[in-house]
Formats: structure tokens, sequence, C-alpha cells
């Protein structure tokens, strides 16, 4: 919010749209919180142009993506993941147009549309060529044991980077949530970063990368002995 200010400030002005890909949905923290985006789905022009939260006033702005969620219009979203989760909406509305109180008398509604084809070509069918998801693995290997593999994790992405699906060793797993909940939601690369960083200083990481040393040592042992007797 402070570059909106600096912005505002440069331009003498608060007619202000922000347009882009926020991979957030409409109701996420970051579009949402009073000290985020606070776009919210509905705003007038006569509405009060602030809200207080623990006495600090916070703007509001508009977001009218909330009124394209569902299958009250097509597509019902800009985003399709079918995830294997309980909790998934399947569509997603990941590109937001938030605009300042200033500009609602501009704005006409019945123009925002989600683009499914532009000259001559469906996006749907593009979708198609790239709807497989990508999987890979994680592992851990000794030099001298080629069969040998520890898997840490599985991570499964499709046509769009984010939102992953990291699906983590058992031992890993509940270092890192507590609990026996072994699949996880990657939504951004911030959190990809976070969730690397907490499971490369795991004390479960740790342990396993110390055994490995210590039998890769053992194995150079045995080699060595074996090569000095033949």
């Amino acid at each position: 919010m402070y570059d909106i200010r600096k912005t505002e400030y440069e331009i003498n002005s608060q007619k202000i749209i922000i347009i882009g890909d926020f991979n957030e949905m409409p109701y996420d923290k970051g579009c949402l919180n009073a000290n985020g985006f606070h776009g919210l789905p509905v705003l007038s022009v006569k509405d009060k142009s602030t809200r207080k939260v623990n006495n600090i006033e916070y703007r509001k702005f508009y977001n009218p993506m909330w009124n394209l969620m569902g299958d009250f219009t097509y597509p019902p979203g800009t985003y399709f993941y079918n995830q294997s989760k309980l909790h998934s909406p399947m569509w997603y509305i990941l590109e937001q147009k938030i605009m300042s109180k200033d500009v609602l008398s501009l704005f006409v509604k019945e123009s925002l549309k989600i683009i499914t084809s532009c000259g001559g070509i469906d996006f749907a069918e593009l979708g198609a060529y790239g709807a497989e998801n990508n999987k890979f693995e994680v592992f851990l290997t000794v030099k001298r044991l080629e069969h040998y593999r520890n898997r840490m994790m599985f991570v499964e992405y499709g046509s769009v980077a984010y939102p992953a699906t990291v699906v983590m060793n058992d031992s890993l797993a509940v270092e890192y949530s507590d609990k026996r909940d072994f699949v996880f939601r990657v939504n951004s690369m911030k959190d990809l970063e976070d969730m690397l960083n907490t499971i490369i200083n795991s004390q479960t990481l740790v342990a396993l990368l110390q055994n490995l040393i210590y039998v890769q040592r053992f194995l150079y042992r045995i080699l060595w002995n074996v090569n000095f007797m033949i």
C-alpha cells in the first residue's frame, strides 16, 4: 500500500486501478485484509471511504472480480485446478481488478468479463494442451548405493506453477506441521522457500544426513579393505 500512496502523491490523484495476476482469490488475506489491498465485493460512491479496525482507519477499495466467481457467468473462474484434497474450489479467480472509490463513477460493471478467446483462438483449447499436471520427486541418494533413494517429497503443479501440491515424507511432515498431515498446498514461491528452509533446518533431515554420511564412510572403508586385500 505504500507504493500506491507514493504513486498517488506523485500524480496528485487518488484515481487508482490495480490490475494483474495476484495469485490469490478475492477473499484471501492479501486481497481482502484491511492492511492489504482491502478489495471489497461491494462499494458505492455514497459509502464511507474508510473502515476502522483497532482504532486505525483503512481506506476501502473495490474489487469487482468477486462477482465473476461461480457458474452465474462463463467461465466460472480464470484458472481451473483439480487438487487431490478435501478443500478445493477447483475454479479460481487469481486475476484481480482493484480500484479506488474515486474511479467508481467511471466503471461500467457490464464491461467486466473474463476473455475466453482472441483472434479466433479459443483459450480453453490452448489450456487443454497443458492440462496434465507435472510431477517431480525430491530424494537423497548415496553415491555407492546405486538403487538407494530416501524420498523426501513429491511436488505436483499444473500449467501454472502455483498453487502446487507437496506430499512429504511422513517423518518430515510430522515435524513440519506437528500433525500427521502429509499433503500441503504451496501458493507462491515465497511459501515454497519458507517450506524448504524449515525442512533443511529440521532435526529429521539433520539426523538423516548424518546417517547417510555414516553409511557412505562405512561403505568406503569396506571397499578400501577389499581393494587392499586384493
